[in-house]
Order: C-alpha cells, then sequence, then structure tokens
C-alpha cells in the first residue's frame, strides 16, 4: 500500500483474491515536457521480496504537492464586491455553469431553428414566441423537477386533479409553452456542426460544462478515475447498458474526481467502440486525457483494475503523478516471479506478503 495516503479507492474488481494485486507508482517531478517512448520491464526480473522485514532501497518520492491553484472551490473569478452577496441559492452555483454567454447562445440556436423548422409543426409554432433567458432557467428547473418528482407522463404535471394539487408545474410554466420549447430547444450552432461528430449536437454544451468544471474548483492531492452512467432512455448509438451498476442504461462517462469531495473535475463521455484510442488502448488514453490538467503538480491518482498496466504507471510518473491500482496477474506486464498466486496463499500465513519492485514501479 501507499505509504503516504489512507486512501481507499473503490475497485470494480473480481471478489477472488487470487486475481487481483495492487500495483504502485510511486511519484516525484520531472523536468521532461514529452510522453516518453514506449517502455517494457526488463527482461531480468528483480528478486522477489517476503514480508514486511524487508527494506525497500528506494528512497522515498517527494511528498511535494504544488497545485496551480489553492485545492477548493474557486470563486475570485466569478466574485466581485457587487456580486458577493448572491451566492446563497441554488440557482446562483447553476448560474456558475450556466452562465449568461451559454445561455444567450441557447436562446439564439432555439429561436432560429424555431423560426427556420417551425412549419413542419404548425400546431406548436403557431403560437410560438422568442425564448428569453429567464424562461430558460425555468424550463431546466422544471426539466429537473421532473426527474425528481415521478408521474406517469409529463402532462400530468399541469392536471388540476386534487391528486396531482400539490404539483407546481403551472405556476412557472404552462404546459404547451413547455412542450414547445421542448420541441424546438437546440444547444449548438448548426453551421458549424461536424455531422461525423456523434456528440455534435450536444458538443458545445458539453465542452463549456467541462471548461467550467475545471476553471472553479482546484482538487485536493488525492484524485481517481472511474465510470459513471447517466440514465437516459434516448436512442443513440452509444448508449450502453452495464449489468453491474444501479443505472443499467444509459450514457457512460470517464469521469476525474476530487477524492475528499466527490467533486467532477472533467468528464469524457464514451461515444462506443469504434473511436480512436490511441495506440496504448481505450483505458490508458481515457487516462491520460483526463490528466492533461493536473500534471506536474505532485497529485496521487487512484484507478481500477480496468485502466491498470505498467505502460500507464510508468507514462503517468514521467509526467509527475503517482498512481496506484489493483490489477489482473494476467495483465502484460506482471512479474512473471509473482504471478504463483495459488501456490503463495497455501504456504502463507495470515498476513503474509510478497513485493517486488522494478524501478519507479512497486507490485505487491
Amino acid at each position: 500500500m501507499d505509504s503516504d495516503s489512507d486512501y481507499q479507492p473503490e475497485t470494480d474488481v473480481d471478489s477472488s483474491d487470487d486475481e487481483v494485486w495492487e500495483l504502485i507508482d510511486s511519484s516525484d517531478d520531472s523536468d521532461e515536457e514529452n510522453i516518453p517512448p514506449n517502455s517494457t520491464l526488463n527482461a531480468t526480473q528483480p528478486n522477489v521480496n517476503y514480508g514486511y522485514d524487508v527494506l525497500d532501497t528506494m528512497p522515498e518520492a517527494p511528498a511535494s504537492f504544488l497545485p496551480e491553484r489553492v485545492p477548493g472551490i474557486q470563486l475570485d473569478q466569478v466574485r466581485t464586491r457587487d456580486s458577493a452577496k448572491q451566492f446563497f441559492r441554488a440557482i446562483d452555483f447553476f448560474k456558475l455553469y450556466f452562465t449568461m454567454d451559454i445561455v444567450l447562445q441557447i436562446c439564439q440556436y432555439t429561436n432560429t431553428y424555431a423560426t427556420e423548422h417551425g412549419l413542419q409543426k404548425p400546431s406548436v409554432f403557431q403560437s410560438w414566441y422568442e425564448l428569453s433567458p429567464d424562461e430558460f432557467y425555468r424550463f431546466c428547473g422544471l426539466i429537473m423537477y421532473a426527474g425528481i418528482v415521478q408521474v406517469p407522463n409529463i402532462e400530468r404535471f399541469w392536471s388540476t386533479k386534487s391528486l396531482y394539487n400539490g404539483l407546481w408545474a403551472r405556476a412557472f410554466m404552462s404546459r404547451d409553452r413547455f412542450k414547445a420549447i421542448m420541441c424546438f430547444i437546440k444547444v449548438s450552432n448548426p453551421l458549424t456542426e461536424d455531422p461525423n461528430d456523434k456528440l455534435c449536437k450536444v458538443r458545445m454544451l458539453t465542452t463549456y460544462i467541462r471548461m467550467k468544471c475545471i476553471k472553479l474548483y482546484q482538487p485536493h492531492q488525492n484524485v481517481s478515475i472511474d465510470e459513471r452512467m447517466v440514465r437516459n432512455k434516448g436512442k443513440y448509438a452509444f448508449r450502453q447498458y452495464i449489468r453491474d451498476k444501479p443505472t443499467k442504461w444509459g450514457m457512460k462517462l470517464w469521469i476525474l474526481a476530487d477524492s475528499l469531495s466527490g467533486y467532477t473535475y472533467d468528464f469524457d463521455i464514451y461515444l462506443g467502440k469504434q473511436q480512436d484510442n490511441g495506440p496504448f488502448g481505450l483505458a490508458y488514453g481515457v487516462v491520460m486525457k483526463l490528466t492533461k490538467s493536473i500534471s506536474r503538480q505532485g497529485y496521487r491518482l487512484f484507478f481500477d483494475n480496468f485502466y491498470t498496466s505498467v505502460q500507464l504507471l510508468k507514462d503517468l510518473w514521467f509526467i509527475g503523478i503517482g498512481a496506484c491500482g489493483t490489477v489482473l496477474r494476467t495483465r502484460k506486464g506482471f512479474p512473471n516471479a509473482i504471478k504463483d498466486v495459488k501456490n503463495f496463499e497455501k504456504k502463507s500465513k495470515r498476513g503474509d506478503m510478497r513485493w517486488i519492485r522494478d524501478g519507479q514501479l512497486l507490485t505487491v
């Protein structure tokens, strides 16, 4: 285990102990600027060390943690003397991500789209009028409200029957207006959409939200990468089904999160097997992409055995990121000298351990 951290990362690994071992990479700073060339374990394997009384001669990595900003929420660039008293409501924090700039663009694209395509849906367009930023915020509020309060269909939120008396949607927007906005809402510029991009309809918005996630927060030293499912039953080519997840159907996101607060610092959307994963595969590409903004600052990264590989750990160390993760013993580069897990378990006592080091890599 990493003696510099008490963090215990969650892993989606097999419950059998003989399938998984921990592969740990110690970190220090490097003056190099580029990702190193392909690297592999030495042909001659180092000696296997047994127990806790065998000292590791490798000196400890510097414990320097030098983030670009003070870890935590970053409101210096948005908080002014006039706005210092504004951050007391949920909508104030929502507007940190959905700023007036992006909302004005969405309103413009929506109004243009409604004007150009309204004749295709005359029953909706005949009562259409331009969408304003204030109305867009109310529309977003109703969308989130509908995700929390479950009713058989969307029309029930405006029902006048006594059973639905407690629902307050009609106090903020009429049913027909809500459905009209749903019909014409547009969050991207149709003139710049790339038809080869599976996210072309939302690319502008997701890129903007990612930028805001990074700008408004600086992670603490321990961070983790994992996948997250966003519930969605829509029809799109990259919809995922993961049987073991609480949310089985939806859109899969790769997440870089602060281990202390759980804040999503960066994310990327999985677009399916057809996307370009680079020479070292999907997991390697995901990690290297999400860690670009935290390199050379002394961060410690944790992940499960889907991501862990010798190549990844060495390249993360090269850019100043210490990494720790469980690993399958069948993974390429796993030390042959300690693959005999079952024989070791038969002969060992409770609490016994083995470890082997190859340069900056430590396998326990």
